[in-house]
């Protein structure tokens, strides 16, 4: 170190007669400041620049020991054959405290959001609540029907006609079933509590599968 300006000396705690003299690598954590003599000797034999010219957001640590965040670009420049860097460091702890800040407050907002968003289904489904009723019971009945012809025809005459018949009753039975199923399941994926999840979808599906939802009662 040749020198500081006093914003330096205030940032790291140091006073310029204690850094004056000393390796640089006083005012970086010690995971960066081993390393910092080997990349130093690295540029002067290669010429590949890691950080001179180039800013970037490193590390700085101050005379406490406290480990904070800064934007350091480095200018590399020659008087009388001699080789100096001139370093310009900005505090930005405030910053990405800010940043930390906005962030766990944007993770509250969407979790608020979830939350009101499960509500209104809530809400909506107990609006809906008649026409699902409705909506079920209409497979409900309908498996009740199929079950009571096929009983019927197994009950009286069973020849190959009755039997195919019944068969036929009991597929569409089955099919019943699984729409009655598929209509709670829809439900409960509906009113599930859970964060939104974002996909790709087909814009297609998504409007049949609303106007599914929406002309229950129709």
């Amino acid at each position: 170190v040749q020198s500081s300006k006093r914003a330096g000396e205030k940032m790291f705690g140091y006073a310029l007669s204690e850094m004056v003299g000393r390796n640089i690598k006083m005012l970086m954590p010690d995971e960066i400041a081993v390393q910092h003599d080997a990349y130093l000797r690295h540029y002067r034999e290669t010429g590949r620049r890691a950080m001179i010219g180039i800013g970037r957001e490193v590390a700085g640590r101050r005379k406490d020991g406290s480990v904070f965040p800064l934007d350091l670009s480095v200018a590399e420049w020659h008087r009388d054959g001699e080789v100096f860097f001139t370093g310009i460091m900005r505090d930005v702890g405030a910053r990405k405290h800010a940043e930390a800040a906005l962030r766990t407050s944007e993770e509250s907002l969407r979790l608020l959001q979830n939350e009101f968003a499960h509500l209104a289904r809530v809400n909506d489904l107990g609006e809906m609540a008649a026409a699902i009723a409705h909506e079920i019971n209409q497979p409900l009945t309908a498996i009740v029907n199929y079950l009571s012809s096929g009983i019927f025809l197994a009950e009286g005459r069973f020849d190959e006609d009755s039997f195919h018949e019944a068969l036929h009753m009991m597929s569409d039975a089955s099919e019943q079933a699984l729409r009655a199923g598929d209509i709670v399941r829809r439900l409960r994926e509906f009113i599930g509590k859970g964060d939104a999840v974002r996909t790709r979808e087909s814009a297609e599906q998504l409007v049949d599968a609303a106007m599914a939802l929406a002309l229950i009662d129709a």
